[in-house]
């Protein structure tokens, strides 16, 4: 499993699930339902987010704040992690999603999405995925702007 409390740009990765998750539920106008570890959703953006996170340097934060993030690159790395979080969870949990007996795991779309390359994703997995990486790159340039005005001198 994964190490929530692990730190990526002086964040958790627990923290980076809670943000991520919140900013997606406002920018798709949805209600954010409250996740937790151990339940599927969270173990899902977990995952991907430690896979993308991991695999951040310094130079691509800076080449997104002109070019944009390689999306190909980070949603490999995306759909990779997801992938490996569904075969465990189906592994470890059966069929089940959280504690609600009527959520399931096994489901075609899901089973379909496992098996898929990236380069064939549907629109709305890649649109999940590149919404998920553009809101770690905008959240980590805002750090790198704020860190640099606070170290700004007017001296």
């Amino acid at each position: 499993m994964i190490d929530l409390d692990c730190i990526y740009f002086n964040e958790s990765l627990h923290a980076w699930v809670e943000t991520t998750h919140n900013n997606l539920s406002t920018r798709y106008e949805m209600r954010p339902i409250r996740i937790k570890p151990h339940d599927f959703g969270f173990d899902s953006y977990a995952s991907i987010l430690n896979a993308v996170l991991s695999n951040i340097t310094v130079r691509d934060i800076l080449s997104s704040t002109k070019d944009g993030p390689d999306m190909d690159k980070y949603i490999a790395l995306a759909h990779d992690a997801w992938i490996n979080n569904y075969i465990q969870w189906k592994a470890i949990s059966g069929d089940r999603v959280t504690n609600n007996p009527k959520r399931s795991l096994n489901t075609n779309q899901r089973n379909d999405r496992a098996t898929t390359p990236p380069t064939n994703l549907s629109a709305n997995d890649l649109e999940l995925y590149r919404d998920i990486i553009t809101n770690v790159f905008d959240t980590l340039t805002r750090k790198l702007l704020e860190a640099g005005i606070k170290n700004m001198s007017l001296d």
